[in-house]
């Protein structure tokens, strides 16, 4: 998930909760929907206000639905010794980023089975609050006309309601048995512990939620060509992105394996050139920028580590090449300069690599600089060890 299109809403439990930009696009369709559907239908006679406010309340909730439901994952996952950095909501739900794969099947299945039995207790919730608001005789009345009950309804119980609804129907919905589904992470949880192997588990699951997947599209391109055109364009894209992620899963699970284990220092480049603060830029782009492959260039003086200077770094300059200014002048000071630090792991460099794969950057220890990291060593490194990997699986 790309953190430059989404923004920090709170910590909770130790867990950065972020919102992607893609998220006001399902809360807008979610408002009209509820505003001009439901509300619409079983109250014809509320004013824009209410109608509008109830849908924008109700909106609000299903998020925080959806935030129930991941946080249930990311708290089962971190009593386990799981870490999970963050949650973030984006345009097709949720999702809890943990920092490596269940150790165990009995792990995997406790931490994909806490996310359908919150949405499940989530919508037990909701309605014993609709139960609690509705009319006295409700339920006689929805027997004899149901548009007339509903509309019966006050704004908290009809959001309750249709909070219930949805809650019930996400539950289910994440219990088919197709990865990156919840019930797909228990079918793996189920065929691992019957095989005690994970990758051809990850496989067979991967499988049915590709296939899955592809029924959706086909349900929404029925849909789309029979008439209904946004529910259609809809399922498609939900079809896509599950079936797009079991593709994914495989080659995710061999690339956290391959890293399981591994330092960012194990994974450096401990071999570099540096370049001495008072050098002119004219001599660092001759003598240094252009005699050499090294994209990042730690900046010293007097044996201490000032800074970094790369190509992006000079190529502001109006005319680097003439350039009268020192290096000391255009490199950019360690402590705001990217940086990794020793102690991470591979697997967390290269998500960090990830946000900028054309520079590399600096392994810090104690303020010193001990190695540069580039995304594509890592990535030829995995390439040989996954290769290895799917050639005994």
């Amino acid at each position: 998930m790309d953190n430059k299109l989404s923004f920090k809403l709170v910590t909770i439990a130790g867990i950065d909760v972020r919102l992607h930009i893609s998220v006001s696009i399902i809360f807008v369709l979610i408002v009209i929907g509820v505003g001009n559907g439901v509300l619409l239908e079983w109250h014809p006679d509320w004013g824009l206000v209410a109608r509008w406010g109830t849908a924008t309340a109700t909106a609000v909730l299903f998020f925080v639905s959806l935030l129930m439901h991941e946080l249930s994952h990311s708290i089962v996952a971190q009593l386990n010794n799981i870490k999970v950095p963050r949650i973030t909501l984006f345009l097709f739900g949720g999702i809890a980023e943990m920092d490596r794969e269940a150790p165990t099947p009995g792990v995997e299945f406790m931490v994909a089975g806490a996310g359908p039995l919150m949405s499940f207790a989530l919508s037990f919730l909701f309605y014993a609050i609709f139960a609690t608001l509705a009319p006295p005789g409700f339920g006689s009345l929805a027997i004899e006309n149901q548009i007339a009950a509903m509309g019966s309804l006050s704004a908290p119980s009809t959001g309750a309601y249709w909070l219930a609804s949805v809650n019930f129907i996400l539950g289910v919905f994440n219990l088919v048995p197709g990865f990156p589904l919840d019930g797909g992470r228990l079918f793996r949880a189920f065929l691992w512990w019957r095989s005690n192997d994970q990758v051809k588990a990850t496989r067979r699951a991967a499988d049915f939620g590709r296939y899955f997947g592809w029924m959706l599209m086909g349900l929404g391109f029925y849909n789309f060509v029979g008439g209904d055109t946004i529910g259609g364009i809809w399922l498609i894209f939900i079809g896509w992105f599950i079936s797009r992620l079991a593709a994914a899963s495989i080659p995710q699970l061999l690339m956290d394996r391959a890293l399981r284990g591994l330092s960012v220092q194990q994974l450096m480049r401990n071999r570099f050139e540096t370049v001495e603060s008072d050098v002119s830029v004219e001599t660092f782009v001759h003598d240094y920028l252009l005699r050499s492959s090294q994209a990042l260039w730690p900046v010293r003086c007097d044996n201490q580590d000032l800074g970094v200077l790369s190509l992006a770094g000079v190529g502001d300059l109006k005319d680097p090449l003439q350039s009268s200014g020192k290096v000391r002048d255009v490199m950019q000071p360690l402590a705001a300069a990217a940086k990794l630090d020793s102690s991470i792991s591979g697997k967390e460099a290269l998500q960090q690599l990830s946000e900028n794969p054309e520079v590399p950057l600096p392994v810090v220890s104690d303020g010193r600089i001990i190695g540069l990291v580039h995304q594509g060593d890592i990535l030829r490194w995995l390439s040989l060890h996954i290769s290895d990997e799917n050639q005994r699986h």
